[in-house]
């Protein structure tokens, strides 16, 4: 039986005649063994995220999926997957299904992610995305000069000068968000910004005769 011999041994055959022993020394042999032999068990498959999706602005790329374990996430510059570097590799729990990259302005990135299983990992789903042009507040300012605003900088109020009346007034945040919209009732109608955080706004206009677009800084 080899059962209990250790691993790098040698087989030898015996013969015996009256005068000699002949030995014959074999490094490699097959045994056959009777009965059948068992399958190694199959590993469970690992299967790669669904639903994969990728949007971009100015600043950010987020990366969305369907998994039904943990995941891991990543992003590399161009329009082409590589394999990520191990430290740009980024953990997501199970559950969780959307990631947040930083980036900048006017970028190609492309960005993946795969589900991580006991055994192994499954494919990189990737998606490309080109992040959006960054656009300066001072570069914004468009229409009828006659729409003005003051004082501005401004706290608790601002005076909306040279609009027409019946206009709509929208201050929105740079990253698009309307916090409130007004209609103009006079030629030198006021608007009440006291629950504004302080920051950088702009200030919309839209008319018949005019459309115009101001920066507004609350103090």
């Amino acid at each position: 039986t080899f059962a209990d011999a250790p691993a790098g041994s040698r087989m030898a055959i015996r013969h015996n005649t009256v005068a000699y022993n002949y030995y014959w020394f074999f490094d490699e042999f097959t045994v056959d063994v009777a009965g059948d032999i068992p399958t190694p068990p199959t590993p469970d498959p690992c299967d790669a995220p669904t639903a994969v999706n990728a949007t971009a602005t100015a600043s950010s790329v987020t990366l969305t999926w369907t998994a039904t374990g943990d995941c891991q996430v990543a992003l590399v510059s161009g329009n082409s997957w590589s394999e990520p570097a191990a430290s740009s590799i980024v953990d997501v729990a199970a559950g969780t299904g959307s990631y947040t990259f930083d980036a900048q302005p006017a970028t190609t990135y492309t960005v993946g992610v795969r589900q991580v299983c006991t055994e192994s990992n499954s494919d990189w789903v990737t998606r490309t995305v080109t992040t959006d042009e960054q656009v300066g507040i001072d570069n914004v300012e468009f229409g009828n000069s006659n729409f003005e605003l003051y004082p501005n900088p401004a706290s608790g109020s601002v005076t909306v000068s040279g609009a027409e009346v019946g206009a709509t007034v929208e201050v929105i945040t740079l990253s698009g968000q309307v916090v409130d919209q007004f209609e103009i009732q006079n030629s030198k109608f006021k608007i009440d910004i006291s629950s504004l955080p302080a920051g950088a706004y702009f200030v919309r206009l839209t008319g018949q005769q005019q459309t115009a677009v101001r920066k507004l800084i609350v103090k």
